[in-house]
């Protein structure tokens, strides 16, 4: 659960940082 989370967490900022 908490990996799940961890990994959509790092999806959602890579993806805010690639404009």
């Amino acid at each position: 659960m908490v990996f799940v989370i961890t990994v959509l967490c790092g999806n959602l900022v890579v993806a805010l940082a690639a404009p």
